[in-house]
This record gives structure tokens, sequence and C-alpha cells, in this order.
């Protein structure tokens, strides 16, 4: 598969990669690329989504994944690592403002719980869309 079938509209140049120093990193990211979109499509498809509506999606996901995550390495947990992420990240979707024993309840937490959850995800939140006045020298 090729980076045109894999992303129809994107259009890099040859050199693409040449910022990237680890021969390893450049070897492997079109495979971990195919990877990532056979993985996307699959679970499209169990999900009874046609084959190419899923193409499309799993394009979309990569190019979203790129916008965001392009050029640097990141950690994607896996097992309860990850589930425990989700967990949290729907509790902060779904938060109201008055729904806390709801929310307990659904995930079988305490209202500390919540509350601590919602505490961080507020952080997290806050973080992504206000930048920091005072960013610490590196």
């Amino acid at each position: 598969m090729t980076q045109e079938s894999l992303l129809p509209d994107a259009h890099l140049p040859e050199d693409a990669l040449a910022h990237m120093d680890d021969a390893d990193v450049r070897q492997a990211w079109p495979r971990n690329l195919v990877a990532m979109v056979d993985v996307v499509m699959a679970r499209l498809r169990r999900l009874g989504v046609d084959d190419e509506t899923a193409r499309q999606h799993a394009a979309a996901a990569m190019h979203a994944l790129s916008e965001y995550h392009g050029g640097r390495q990141f950690y994607l947990p896996k097992g309860d690592t990850l589930e425990i992420a989700l967990r949290n990240k729907r509790i902060w979707d779904e938060f109201t403002g008055h729904n806390v024993e709801q929310l307990a309840v659904r995930y079988g937490l305490t209202f500390v719980q919540v509350y601590s959850i919602l505490r961080e995800q507020r952080a997290l939140h806050r973080k992504r869309v206000q930048p920091d006045l005072f960013p610490a020298d590196n």
C-alpha cells in the first residue's frame, strides 16, 4: 500500500521525512501507518460500516492524528490504562454540572472518585485550550 492510497489528499514532498534522524523510525513508519489504518478499518467494519466508508474514515483519522501528533513520538497506553483514560474522558464529556450522582452510579464509582476525575479532566482541558501565561524556561 502506498502513501497515496492511504492518504489520498495528502501531498507530501519526497523529502518529507528528511528531518527524522533515526533510520529505524524512517523505515518503520509506512508499516506502522498501514497497520494503524488497517486496525481502524477493521474496527469500523465490525461496527457495520461499509468498506469504502471505513477506508475514508480511517484515512481521516490518520490525517487528524498527523495534524496533532505529526513529527513527534507519543505514548499510547493499552489495557486497563487505556480503558480508564477513555472512561475518564467519557465522564468529562457527559458531565453537565449537576449529574455527579448519575455518573457515579453509571460507572460504579464513588462521588469522591468522580470529583477527582473531573478535577483531572478539567486541568487537562484547560491546558489544551488555554496557553500558559508563565511558561517555565527550559
